[in-house]
């Protein structure tokens, strides 16, 4: 038998649980919630001007991204950041995102190549001043640009698994890459990273550029690594 058709509550809810669920998580990623902080629902849903019920179901699906965790005890909380999770994270990217990056140099139209300079460039008119002296508001912007230039470049892939995978582990990255920037030099040496990825994929050379890619990993998850508690 059929299941029958979303009633008209059952289909508003669902974009509100999709609005507070991008807003938690974009919360958590840029460190408004600390790690190990308790998420209660219904100060969230205060916070975001709905009941508990959206809320709960916004945790659990950021539960399963790895962003929240439960436990009957201590009920819902941010998920703790570990040096074993970091290097986990930033050793499968840096062999997927070469990867990606090489199958969209393969495939690389005009178009790509324009959209990958377009991202580039809105992401350095996002460094009005160095990241110690940015705003949480400025940061963000930075951040979600940031990781609107890393899609760029594996976009153009082909692959719809690949695609998936990379953007999963970026954005899990954002909570541990906050805690590096100082370590890295600011960032003049963050930008100098991408400029070398960027002027690979100009020149069309998937060599320097999945090196420049697979570098850039290794140097953020080093600098991690200096700042974070094992």
């Amino acid at each position: 038998m059929a299941a029958p058709p979303s009633g008209p509550h059952e289909a508003d809810a669902r974009p509100r649980v999709d609005r507070i669920t991008d807003m938690l998580r974009e919360a958590i990623l840029f460190h408004e919630f600390a790690p190990g902080e308790k998420l209660r629902a219904v100060q969230l849903a205060e916070r975001f001007s709905t009941s508990p019920t959206p809320v709960r179901e916004s945790l659990a699906r950021l539960a399963g991204e790895g962003l929240v965790t439960y436990s009957p005890q201590r009920g819902a909380r941010v998920a703790e950041l570990s040096q074993a999770e970091m290097v986990d994270v930033y050793e499968i990217r840096a062999l997927l995102e070469p990867l990606a990056l090489r199958r969209s140099l393969a495939r690389a139209t005009p178009e790509w190549m324009e959209a990958v300079n377009t991202a580039h460039q809105a992401m350095a008119d996002a460094l009005v001043r160095p990241f110690q002296d940015m705003s949480a508001a400025e940061y963000a912007t930075y951040e979600r640009r940031h990781l609107a230039f890393h899609k760029a470049l594996l976009d153009n892939c082909g692959s719809r698994w690949l695609q998936q995978f990379t953007s999963l582990l970026a954005e899990q990255s954002s909570r541990f890459r906050r805690l590096s920037l100082d370590a890295r030099g600011g960032h003049t040496a963050v930008s100098a990273e991408h400029q070398t990825i960027l002027e690979a994929c100009q020149a069309l050379d998937p060599d320097a550029a999945s090196a420049a890619m697979q570098a850039h990993m290794t140097r953020t998850q080093n600098a991690i690594a200096h700042v974070l508690p094992d």
